[in-house]
């Protein structure tokens, strides 16, 4: 199947199928405040601005999403089923937006396709059954790329990419703060510590006077956890209540430096070491005068995009393939195992 799709001939640009149209696909446009602080907040915005991708067709059961398909964004052609879609037009890609439950009647409905975005989580139910889910989305199409949008951030790719060690040095440890459900956005974060530091060998829940039921997902909850990485090094997930304030975000400390990433990445301050003002031959962080590192997380969502018309088109390598979100989803897993497990620690 995927070798029929490689000798196919790519023609530009990319035709587009846009399944579920709520939130994330296109109202974050709407919001008074997420509209002007992002560039891109939303994945029509992207679609709408980048040259090499052209929707073709919106699918969703909503009759009202629908109707906002082709009043607000000029969409001809809405669907109430992807089978229906598919029958009348021919895409090359697919943004899948529906909640994870329905993930995998939609996957089935698509035929072999040159690209895939789709959100997180990928609607794995448990960790026995990873490798079935990794196989039907790898057999949809040779390109799927998973929305931890933090991946295709040009500053984070950055210091992903060396510039956190030069900063901050070796990492001695760190605190990950998280709220509106471990599913909805404490997952993002675990793919993000991996992204920036190293990969995770063991997982532990720590205690469950402080859980919360909370987030968009039906029967998500939140609580605390530690990340055991695989230099042995503990970082630390705090759940917070979102009805007092928000915050995702983490906190690096590392041999030479910290590195803050708060309000949703909205902010990265840099806190470098310096001779201590109240001991002699000693040192500390210079946490009273933060350095603000450029911010570059309105834009990334088109980054993502941008980078998945570079797959299709000169075989480039996914920001945040399918193959890295597995095991995102994975360790998500092994997390709420060691919480059914009464803080047991778990290997990865």
């Amino acid at each position: 199947m995927i070798e029929d799709i490689n000798k196919k001939e790519i023609s530009m640009p990319l035709k587009t199928l846009v399944i579920g149209f709520g939130m994330i696909a296109a109202g974050n446009d709407h919001d008074p405040v997420m509209g002007k602080t992002y560039k891109y907040p939303s994945h029509m915005a992207v679609l709408k601005a980048h040259k090499g991708f052209l929707v073709e067709a919106v699918v969703d059961p909503s009759e009202e999403a629908r109707n906002r398909a082709s009043e607000k964004w000029g969409i001809l052609k809405t669907f109430s089923s992807v089978e229906e879609a598919c029958k009348k037009t021919v895409f090359d890609v697919a943004v899948i937006c529906t909640p994870p439950q329905q993930r995998e009647q939609v996957i089935v409905a698509l035929p072999p396709l040159l690209a895939v975005i789709i959100e997180k989580p990928l609607g794995t139910t448990s960790n026995n059954n990873s490798d079935e889910i990794y196989q039907l989305y790898q057999n949809l199409a040779p390109v799927v790329q998973v929305n931890y949008w933090r991946r295709a951030d040009k500053t984070f790719r950055g210091l992903a990419n060396g510039v956190l060690h030069s900063l901050i040095g070796v990492v001695q440890g760190g605190v990950l703060l998280y709220g509106n459900g471990l599913h909805n956005n404490g997952i993002h974060l675990v793919d993000f510590i991996r992204m920036l530091v190293t990969d995770i060998s063991a997982v532990q829940a720590v205690g469950k006077s402080n859980v919360l039921e909370a987030g968009p997902f039906s029967g998500d909850i939140q609580f605390s956890f530690n990340l055991i990485l695989n230099t042995g090094v503990v970082i630390h997930a705090i759940p917070l209540d979102f009805s007092y304030y928000r915050e995702n975000g983490i906190d690096l400390w590392g041999s030479k430096g910290r590195l803050s990433i708060l309000q949703d990445s909205r902010t990265i301050l840099f806190h470098e070491k310096q001779a201590h003002g109240g001991l002699s031959e000693n040192y500390e962080l210079a946490s009273d005068k933060p350095q603000k590192l450029d911010a570059t997380f309105g834009e990334a969502l088109y980054e993502l995009y941008d980078n998945t018309y570079h797959c299709v088109k000169d075989n480039a390598l996914p920001y945040s393939p399918l193959s890295s979100a597995i095991q995102t989803e994975k360790i998500f897993e092994l997390i709420k195992q060691s919480y059914d497990k009464d803080g047991k620690i778990i290997d990865v």
